[in-house]
């Protein structure tokens, strides 16, 4: 299991990700990292050497969250994305809470 991490101590862990993997998942991963509690990356080994698959699995900011927090948000993805090369297989998972509030 691979986790994002807050720098805070004590924060809620709303805004965490986790990239829940098999013991057979987990053999080929090459290097995973937490970008903070948005993020977390993961790459992996595939049949062929020169080219890897990265994982890119984020908590998307949405509901009663600031435009500045979005902002860091879209800036942290991009900053993400920038670091993968266009030759390796490149996946983006995304979890959007848009119904953070209880309707009744």
């Amino acid at each position: 299991m691979l986790l994002s991490e807050h720098k805070e101590i004590n924060s809620p862990h709303t805004e965490d990700v986790t990239l829940m993997l098999t013991k057979e998942a987990e053999k080929p991963v090459i290097d995973s990292e937490s970008r903070g509690p948005w993020f977390i990356t993961a790459s992996f080994r595939t049949v062929r050497k020169d080219i890897k698959m990265n994982v890119v699995q984020c908590n998307t900011p949405t509901v009663g969250k600031s435009d500045e927090v979005k902002d860091q948000f879209y800036n942290q993805l991009q900053d993400t994305l920038n670091k993968v090369r266009d030759q390796d297989i490149n996946i983006l998972m995304t979890i959007n809470y848009a119904c953070e509030q209880v309707v009744g």
